[in-house]
């Protein structure tokens, strides 16, 4: 068949296996605040630019993404790109209906796709009320609504089934991404497998072509209680950000990183059962380190090579931002990189965390009793979701207003190709990776 399939523990077309190494392209169809330097939800932010730039999304959605940045991706031997979609872009939620600027944008990618010869992988990064309580699924409460509503289920299947209408036939997708980074607070995993199955059956109406992926709970990494559906092409994609649960490994010896990797990895692969399918890693990475380039490129290959050992293939963690991740940035003399440099004196997601820890625990203490570490996890996200507004109100609105309307003309285009700067350590580990010796299977 023409299309990828999920064959045993392999992908494959036509029968052949094939062997994904790409990268995401995060803040292109989802907006997420700490990639662009500027606080806020995606709504949040276009309406803030708006308010200067009218046209503001139309323009930054053509200009960060084209066909110019799939070749050159292309040309590094990436064979996938894992695309954020944002429900917004699909959903009016004010009147209850479908948009369809959403399909508009996957028709552009898929045909970007078909010309340069990259599979690519929609998965819906924000879904209607938030599936897990942290900024990058738009929560705005800092509790999943997700959960709590069906109305919300049902609008997601919706809009999956009608993403598949779109896409059905077209060979260079590899599939659907239902839900990024589910989190049920509860703990109890019977709705997200319900939503799962309701939407793959939605699917199926319409498409029997595609592979469908199915993420772990607590942000991807734990599948007990998943079931794996009776239907042969799903497959289950997993993140693996090593350092955010354990900062340890970045500072160890190269042989104990090894082994802690290897035991991080191992965990969530063991908490997956049911049939034997193919695995993707649809994230991982790290943040720069500026001061240490080299050691952020042995670093992350040893994360590749762990990955690769155990037949997964893997989406690095991404492709365009403002330094913080990114494969490419904006040049230090865009308009964009003046924007973020003033944001940065006063904001940055890593501050907004820390507030948002430190009041939890002040909330605490004025409560006269101690909570418990879980209530204080918990209680940040609904903290930092209640400042969020305020960030954009106070930081964003200021600085974008005190810029010249002829230089807020040419914000979006910062994101465009000729207009960024390469990351040169991230280019010559996805060459190494993708173009090495024994590497066709990534072409």
């Amino acid at each position: 068949m023409k299309f990828v399939q999920a064959n045993g523990s392999d992908f494959s077309v036509y029968g052949v296996p094939i062997f994904f190494r790409g990268i995401g392209v995060g803040s292109w169809l989802n907006l997420e605040h700490y990639e662009l330097g500027v606080p806020g939800w995606e709504t949040q932010i276009f309406q803030a630019f708006h308010g200067i730039v009218p046209d503001f999304d139309e323009q930054f959605r053509s200009h960060f993404f084209t066909l110019k940045d799939a070749r050159y991706l292309r040309s590094l031997g990436i064979n996938l790109i894992r695309v954020p979609i944002n429900h917004h872009l699909f959903w009016d939620e004010q009147q209850d209906i479908f948009r369809e600027s959403g399909l508009t944008w996957l028709k552009q990618l898929s045909e970007i796709c078909n010309e340069t010869g990259l599979y690519y992988l929609p998965d819906l990064h924000t879904a209607p009320g938030g599936q897990n309580p942290d900024w990058h699924s738009e929560c705005r409460t800092g509790s999943p609504e997700f959960w709590h509503y069906s109305v919300f289920r049902k609008q997601t299947t919706a809009i999956w089934q009608k993403i598949a209408e779109l896409l059905w036939d077209d060979p260079m997708l590899l599939g659907y991404d239902l839900l990024n980074e589910p989190m049920m607070m509860a703990g109890t995993t019977d709705l997200l497998n319900l939503f799962y199955q309701d939407t793959i059956n939605a699917i199926r109406k319409v498409d029997q072509n595609h592979l469908i992926f199915l993420e772990g709970n607590h942000f991807a990494m734990d599948y007990r209680g998943i079931r794996l559906p009776d239907d042969p092409q799903t497959a289950f994609t997993f993140h693996f950000y090593p350092s955010v649960w354990n900062p340890d490994v970045m500072t160890m010896d190269e042989a104990s990183r090894e082994d802690a990797l290897t035991l991080s990895l191992e965990n969530i692969l063991n908490s997956m059962t049911g049939a034997r399918r193919p695995i993707l890693c649809g994230e991982t990475g790290f943040e720069r380190n500026p001061e240490d380039p080299e050691s952020w490129e042995r670093i992350s290959a040893q994360v590749l090579n762990t990955l690769e050992a155990h037949k997964a293939g893997w989406c690095l963690w991404n492709f365009k931002d403002t330094g913080t991740i990114g494969l490419l940035s904006p040049k230090s003399s865009t308009i964009w990189m003046y924007l973020a440099r003033q944001i940065g004196k006063s904001w940055n997601h890593h501050h907004a965390e820390r507030i948002g820890y430190q009041l939890a625990e002040k909330a605490g203490q004025l409560s006269g009793y101690t909570l418990t570490k879980q209530e204080v996890y918990q209680l940040q996200f609904m903290i930092r979701a209640g400042i969020a507004k305020s960030d954009v109100c106070h930081l964003l609105i200021p600085d974008l207003s005190g810029i010249p309307k002829e230089k807020a003309e040419q914000l979006a285009e910062s994101f465009a190709f000729k207009n960024c700067d390469i990351y040169q350590p991230m280019e010559n580990l996805l060459k190494r990776f993708c173009l090495g010796e024994g590497r066709e299977s990534c072409l």
